[in-house]
């Protein structure tokens, strides 16, 4: 609180209008540690071929790397919910550990989402991504 002297009276002046600043920076700065955009040349190029072809909503989807804990995905196109399971069980966003937005040439052409997978207490399984009609699929031992 600040206090302010005007007329002889003291008034609390709030700093709700500072502190909601503050507060928005900061939910700012952690948003933009986990998700940026970035340009990957081997996903342009498939966007483009896929674009040239379809007229889908979702082009591609697909397992772009996949690591002892964690599965690197992406999704081409727009308009469709993105599923993820494994053994048959719906992975929910707690999974997500990063989600970046994929840009080629300024245009934002999709999605790459990267899922932990150390927390659920398994040691294999099969990992499913979906969007729409398009689906990928991977067999996942956990370390």
């Amino acid at each position: 609180m600040i206090y302010t002297h005007i007329d002889g009276e003291f008034f609390y002046v709030y700093t709700l209008f500072y502190m909601k600043r503050i507060i928005l920076f900061i939910s700012i700065l952690l948003f933009s540690v986990n998700v940026f955009a970035y340009t990957d040349p081997y996903l342009c190029s498939k966007y483009y071929k896929l674009r040239i072809r379809n007229v889908e909503k979702v082009l591609a989807v697909g397992i772009r790397k996949v690591n002892n804990t964690s599965v690197e995905t992406y999704v081409l196109g727009f308009g469709t919910p993105i599923h993820a399971t494994i053994n048959g069980a719906k992975l929910t966003d707690a999974y997500i550990s990063k989600r970046r937005t994929l840009q080629c040439s300024g245009v934002t052409i999709g999605h790459v989402r990267i899922y932990e997978m150390a927390g659920l207490g398994i040691k294999t399984g099969e990992f499913v991504i979906t969007s729409g009609d398009k689906r990928a699929s991977t067999y996942l031992e956990i370390d």
